[in-house]
């Protein structure tokens, strides 16, 4: 399945291929729960003109707010994306980044 997925490009293993989205990890810093955020590139991006000169813009914002489902601990996040959708830089309040093995990671202590 490597090669297939050299071939064709693709995500992580396990991860699903969708080629209309982007996908956060994020655990909340509260209660703890690991939470999986699809953010779709045809709607939820908006263009970001305050970092490219003229009308053309220089890549995409996202502000996001995310709640969870254990806790009502408000999360705020802010991503900045290149024209290929490559992360320039990205803010969490209230929570924090994960990656997608700490998201599909068992905890730790249960059986």
């Amino acid at each position: 399945m490597e090669i297939l997925r050299r071939i064709f490009g693709g995500g992580k293993p396990g991860e699903r291929r969708d080629p209309n989205a982007i996908h956060f990890y994020v655990r909340c810093n509260k209660c703890g729960e690991k939470i999986r955020l699809r953010v779709d590139k045809r709607y939820d991006l908006m263009r970001d003109y305050d970092r490219g000169p003229g009308d053309v813009g220089s890549g995409y914002a996202l502000r996001r707010d995310i709640l969870g489902n254990k806790c009502f601990q408000m999360m705020h996040m802010q991503v900045f994306l290149d024209n290929s959708y490559r992360i320039l830089s990205q803010d969490i309040t209230g929570g924090e980044f994960i990656t997608y093995e700490e998201y599909t990671a068992e905890e730790e202590g249960s059986a």
